[in-house]
């Protein structure tokens, strides 16, 4: 068995998945084992992220003295979307823009491979598409938080509910402020924080607002405004 890597220059490898070929007397085998982009979550994704198929794919021929005549990337549904090349096998592949609120849309992505010596290879990749804007996750503050008023120096606790779609979960969250030193933030990387202003000398308005980026391609921002009173 002769094992070829595909030396093209691509990200870093993720996720492995093995697909099948044909060989002797139609037997199906392992063929090839797909790496992707790292952070790549399949078979969900976005219609506004392309997927990247790394190129070092890896490729076992059946015959050491076998080697690969031709490559061909095709999709079903036709025109689901668009290859950055259909004759490598490593690419990338972009769905078309679906309708708003689409969800799970299925796509089949298929590498087929030919050899010098006759070989078939024919090895899918099965995809869920949905509208990029329905992965996105919905954040809300408590009811009395917005508007409220908060002593100098003094802690406040901050805790949005983050509701996800089925399946997904949190890649990053992030809080920002403005203005940006007005203040500082315990945990400026978790759901819940805690913040406190420094010492001013007038009453000062602050924005802090929570970015959440999610492993589907979900992404939200929201806002609190709080009113700080100098002491």
């Amino acid at each position: 068995m002769m094992r070829i890597v595909l030396g093209l220059t691509v990200v870093a490898a993720g996720m492995l998945l093995l697909a099948g070929c044909h060989g002797d007397g139609g037997a199906l085998r392992p063929a090839v084992n797909f790496k992707f982009a790292e952070g790549t979550t399949l078979p969900s994704m976005p219609d506004n992220l392309p997927l990247v198929i790394s190129g070092d794919t890896e490729v076992d021929l059946p015959d050491a003295e076998d080697n690969i005549a031709s490559v061909t990337w095709t999709q079903s549904p036709a025109n689901a979307g668009t290859f950055a090349s259909t004759h490598t096998i490593g690419t990338a592949w972009l769905s078309a823009d679906l309708p708003a609120g689409t969800r799970n849309q299925a796509v089949t992505l298929i590498l087929t491979i030919t050899t010098a010596k006759g070989g078939k290879i024919v090895a899918p990749i099965n995809l869920l598409v949905s509208d990029a804007a329905s992965l996105n996750p919905v954040v809300a503050f408590p009811a009395g938080l917005d508007g409220s008023t908060v002593n100098e120096q003094a802690g406040v606790l901050l805790a949005p509910t983050i509701t996800y779609v089925p399946g997904d979960r949190p890649l990053s969250i992030t809080w920002t402020q403005a203005p940006a030193n007005m203040g500082t933030f315990t945990a400026p990387n978790d759901q819940n924080t805690g913040w406190a202003s420094g010492d001013i000398a007038v009453d000062t308005d602050v924005i802090l607002t929570v970015k959440v980026t999610t492993a589907l391609g979900g992404v939200a921002t929201q806002s609190v405004t709080l009113h700080i009173d100098a002491q």
